[in-house]
């Protein structure tokens, strides 16, 4: 029998969005809502955007690609690979390189990068489930990334109760 893992933010459920939006003006086309089981990321390369860099909503910059480093939001990302350095447009703080996931600014190599994904409103790899924390991706304690899936509104579940 399925358990609850945690609960994070608002209980109230999220509607999803009516159509595809379109960031910044009609080059990054944004996917559906993410589905409850994890599924394959759409990762972008900077370096293969206009101006090697990301302008989302409200005209801010997200992520940049200058003179062969990275930036978030105007903060370089001293151990970034630019050559391999991609995000997920929907997702303006989410990104990886070939060595490390990225949380913003915030380099995060205990992640294994090439098993990482979301699920829901929750973020996965072959180790953990996360979930995001104010500026951060927090592992779950106990949840099984094996089983774990997302139930909406910030529910989660594992078959281990975790």
């Amino acid at each position: 029998m399925p358990g609850v893992a945690v609960c994070i933010g608002a209980l109230a459920p999220v509607e999803p969005n009516p159509g595809p939006a379109v960031f910044p003006a009609d080059r990054i086309k944004l996917a559906a809502p993410p589905l409850a089981e994890p599924h394959t990321m759409p990762w972008q390369k900077i370096s293969e955007l206009p101006d090697q860099r990301f302008v989302g909503l409200y005209g801010t910059e997200f992520w940049r690609i200058h003179e062969g480093q990275v930036f978030h939001q105007g903060r370089l990302l001293r151990k970034a690979d630019a050559a391999s350095f991609e995000f997920i447009p929907e997702h303006y703080f989410i990104a990886r390189d070939s060595h490390a996931v990225y949380h913003a600014w915030t380099r995060l190599p205990a992640i294994d990068r090439d098993s990482f994904r979301q699920c829901g409103d929750y973020w996965l790899d072959k180790r953990n489930v996360y979930f995001e924390y104010e500026t951060s991706l927090k592992a779950l304690a106990e949840a099984n990334c094996a089983t774990f899936r997302s139930m909406g509104g910030g529910y989660g579940a594992d078959d281990h109760g975790g």
